[in-house]
């Protein structure tokens, strides 16, 4: 739909929410406001003498006494629960050993003895890399061309 339509669309609901100016009833400036209404007076039932009803006598109470000093009870702090420990297995005792032959000491190995250590002289360091340098060419005379 076009602009339009909706726009004339719009303008005819507006027309018919708003009331007629037909019905108008213009406010009555002269005439006094008509009076709210009031309900009539009613008077209250005349009061009866009631005889009181009885209530027993209060009893006076006795001041209460003073409370005994108590000391303030300490806080037993809760029990920790108790750490695992895991239970101890008893090693069982060795048995004898089953009879094997004596056993003969060995005698000492043999070590031969010590050489003082001798100082080799070491291999000379490789040179560091330097890229080799490139020997300038000995500028050229310039070559003179005669004119032809």
């Amino acid at each position: 739909m076009s602009t339009t339509h909706l726009l004339i669309l719009l303008l005819g609901v507006v027309a018919l929410a708003t009331p007629s100016f037909g019905t108008y009833e213009s406010p009555n400036y002269g005439k006094p406001p008509t009076p709210v209404y009031k309900p009539p007076k009613v008077k209250p039932p005349p009061y009866e003498h009631k005889p009181p009803v009885y209530e027993p006598p209060k009893k006076e109470k006795p001041e209460p006494k003073p409370p005994v000093y108590t000391p303030p009870k300490k806080e037993k702090p809760e029990p920790k629960p108790p750490v695992y420990t895991p239970p101890k297995k008893e090693k069982p005792e060795p048995k004898p050993p089953v009879y094997g032959p004596p056993k003969k000491e060995k005698p000492p190995a043999y070590k031969p003895p010590k050489k003082p250590p001798m100082y080799e002289p070491k291999p000379p360091k490789p040179p560091v890399y330097t890229p080799p340098k490139k020997e300038k060419p000995e500028p050229k005379p310039p070559v003179h061309e005669s004119p032809k």
